[in-house]
C-alpha cells in the first residue's frame, strides 16, 4: 500500500522477495525538480508509481568504460567510444541520455575550443609564452580559476617543459572558484537542484574552504618547490 506516505521512499530501490525495484516517480522528482514529500496537488501520492525489475547495467557501462580509456590512451579512435556510449544509452539506458546534462556537456566543449583557439592568436601566443617562462605553478594556478584546470593545462603544456610545476599547479588551481574543476560545478548543480534554497548557502561555504585550501596549498608547494 503506497498511501500518502509514498513520498517517503522517493529515489529509492526496494528489494521485494529477492527483487529490486526502482520506484520510478522518486527519480524524476528528484532529477527535474524538488521532491514534494507529502500530498498536495504535486504530492507524490499523486504520481503514478511504476515498480519495474532492476536491470544490470554494469557491465555494458564498464566496457564503454574501457573503451573510453582506450580512447585516451590513443589505442582506440575517439569516435569509438562515442559512438558506443550512444549505441548502450539506446540500447540499456534510454533514461539516462535524457537526463544528460548537454548544458554542461557544451560548457566542457567551449572551454577546449576557447583554448585551441587562444593557442593560435600570435600576440596571445607570445603573451603566454612569456609570462609562462618560470612562473609556471603560479600562472597555471591563476589560469585554473578561469578556464577550469584541465583546459588550462592542455593550453600552458605547449609552453613549458617544467612538468612537474605545471602538474603541481592545476592540481591546485582545482581549488578556489567553482569553476576551477569542473567537478565542483557538477556538485554545485546536483546541490541546486535537489536543494535549491541551499544552492547560496552552499556556494558561500564552498567559497570560503576552497580560497583557504587553495592558499595553504599554495604556500606549501612554494615552500617545497
Amino acid at each position: 500500500d503506497m498511501g500518502c506516505y509514498a513520498g517517503r521512499s522517493y529515489a529509492d530501490s526496494p528489494d521485494i522477495d529477492g527483487r529490486v525495484y526502482f520506484t520510478a516517480a522518486g527519480v524524476v522528482a528528484t532529477r527535474t525538480s524538488p521532491a514534494v514529500m507529502h500530498t498536495g496537488p504535486s504530492g507524490m501520492d499523486r504520481s503514478l508509481w511504476d515498480a519495474s525489475p532492476a536491470v544490470n547495467r554494469t557491465v555494458p557501462w564498464a566496457v564503454l568504460f574501457a573503451l573510453a580509456l582506450g580512447a585516451v590512451a590513443r589505442v582506440l579512435p575517439y569516435q569509438v567510444p562515442v559512438i558506443a556510449a550512444v549505441a548502450v544509452g539506446l540500447a540499456c539506458d534510454r533514461q539516462a541520455l535524457r537526463h544528460v546534462d548537454y548544458a554542461l556537456l557544451l560548457t566542457f566543449v567551449a572551454f577546449f575550443v576557447f583554448v585551441g583557439n587562444m593557442g593560435r592568436i600570435g600576440a596571445v601566443d607570445a603573451f603566454i609564452a612569456q609570462v609562462v617562462a618560470g612562473n609556471e605553478l603560479l600562472v597555471s594556478i591563476a589560469a585554473s580559476q578561469v578556464l577550469s584546470n584541465v583546459p588550462a593545462a592542455i593550453l600552458l603544456s605547449g609552453f613549458t617543459s617544467a612538468w612537474p610545476a605545471l602538474i603541481v599547479g592545476t592540481n591546485v588551481g582545482g581549488l578556489g572558484t567553482l569553476i576551477a574543476s569542473m567537478a565542483s560545478l557538477i556538485s554545485y548543480k546536483q546541490v541546486a537542484l535537489v536543494l535549491p534554497h541551499e544552492k547560496g548557502r552552499y556556494l558561500r561555504l564552498f567559497t570560503l574552504w576552497n580560497v583557504a585550501f587553495l592558499l595553504a596549498l599554495t604556500l606549501l608547494a612554494l615552500l617545497i618547490g
